[in-house]
C-alpha cells in the first residue's frame, strides 16, 4: 500500500514506481525463490534484490542508500533507489510531506 518510512527512507512499492514511470506491466518481473525484482525499460535492465542496497543495471552493481524490503507480500524500495533504477530524478518537499519521481 502506497508508502511508508524505514531508516528515516521513503519506501515506495516498485511495481507502482515502475508503472508510473512508463515500465509496461509485463516487463516486470518477480523471482520469489531469489527475491530479485527484474524489469525492462528502453535499453535498460534493472535487476532490485530484496535486502541488497544496490540497484545493478544493464550488469553493473550500483550502490544505493538502502535495500529493498517485503511488506505484504509486494516489493518496497527507497525513493532514491527507485529513482536510480527508472532514471527519475527523487525529491522529498518535507512542508507537503510530498515524495515525487521526475523522469529526466
Amino acid at each position: 500500500n502506497g508508502s511508508y518510512i524505514s531508516d528515516d527512507r521513503i519506501m515506495v512499492q516498485l511495481r507502482d514506481a515502475a508503472t508510473a514511470l512508463g515500465v509496461a506491466n509485463q516487463n516486470i518481473l518477480w523471482d520469489n525463490e531469489s527475491k530479485v525484482a527484474t524489469f525492462i525499460k528502453g535499453d535498460r535492465a534493472v535487476q532490485i534484490t530484496v535486502g541488497q542496497a544496490k540497484v545493478v543495471m544493464n550488469g553493473t552493481p550500483l550502490p544505493t542508500d538502502k535495500g529493498a524490503e517485503l511488506k505484504d507480500g509486494r516489493t518496497f524500495v527507497s525513493l532514491s533507489q527507485a529513482g536510480l533504477a527508472l532514471g527519475a530524478v527523487s525529491s522529498w518537499d518535507n512542508t507537503t510531506k510530498t515524495a515525487t519521481l521526475t523522469v529526466q
